[in-house]
């Protein structure tokens, strides 16, 4: 009986003596915030992350401005921006968008996050855009154009052809 409690409290200790040593850390999770939430083509507006880890050394950001149209494609807009820590425990990056291309309609996020000497890479964080339609060419503005101009040419050429054939 002796025998089985000693072998007992010696696996024990050593299972307890295993998990103090090998710690299990999981990966830094990120959540992003934009102020404003959506910003508009060439505006000026600032990446707040909230940022799940142990022992932060830096954080930067790689911003890219996508488009979701056929072909999709992003285009690098800001390379490895530092990120600064606020009184809350959020980074915070300020960032203006280059607007290269006229479709750009979301803003792609690449975090990388040195916890304690090791690197991570979040990706795959997006915020969406305010686009402004109001110069949309060719769109429906609420005024008659060209469509207007054939259906009353066609109307005129229609009683034009029923009078002759009377």
């Amino acid at each position: 009986m002796k025998t089985i409690k000693k072998v007992s409290i010696t696996i024990i200790l050593f299972l307890s003596l295993c998990l103090s040593i090998f710690s299990v850390t999981a990966d830094p999770t990120i959540e992003i915030e934009t102020n404003p939430a959506n910003p508009e083509r060439l505006s000026t507006f600032t990446v707040i992350a909230t940022i799940t880890g142990e022992n932060i050394i830096s954080v930067t950001v790689t911003i890219s401005e996508c488009t979701k149209k056929p072909p999709a494609q992003c285009f690098v807009a800001h390379s490895n921006i530092p990120m600064t820590l606020d009184d809350n425990g959020k980074y915070e990056a300020e960032v203006t968008l280059t607007g290269t291309q006229d479709s750009i309609d979301h803003v792609q996020y690449l975090f990388v996050i040195n916890d304690n000497g090791t690197e991570y890479q979040v990706g795959d964080l997006k915020t969406d855009l305010k686009i402004d339609d109001t110069n949309n060419n060719g769109g429906d503005n609420g005024t008659p154009g060209f469509e207007l101009i054939i259906l009353l040419s066609a109307v005129f050429i229609s009683l034009l052809i029923l009078k002759r054939k009377r």
